[in-house]
């Protein structure tokens, strides 16, 4: 099964600030944000490969993560999946603290989901 896969706009907010921040102290900045993009865009082929956020429960819905990137600069996608869409929600520093249910803007569902 093909998913599609979106990025809402809260989640394209944390990359781009990832991508500023990685822009003014490295001039790998663009390989990094390719990389992502590519690595989000290979959740459309088996989304569920990826396992469960460790914060997961405290949502509403299921929260799965990708990690990308190398330590000490890993950052993990998180997404959801409704039927064939899969939505990344949260872009954030592996070394950051665990997400909140109100550092995630979940989308609305609709007619398709």
């Amino acid at each position: 099964m093909k998913y599609t896969v979106e990025v809402t706009a809260f989640a394209q907010a944390d990359i781009d600030l990832a991508y500023g921040w990685l822009a003014v102290r490295t001039v790998h900045a663009d390989v990094w944000l390719n990389g992502l993009q590519t690595q989000i865009e290979a959740l459309s082929a088996f989304p569920t490969r990826c396992p469960l956020a460790p914060e997961s429960r405290e949502f509403r819905e299921p929260v799965r993560q990708m990690l990308y990137g190398n330590s000490p600069n890993v950052h993990r996608v998180l997404f959801i999946v409704r039927k064939t869409v899969v939505y990344v929600v949260h872009v954030r520093h592996g070394a950051r603290d665990a997400v909140m249910p109100e550092d995630i803007d979940f989308p609305p569902e609709s007619a398709t989901d």
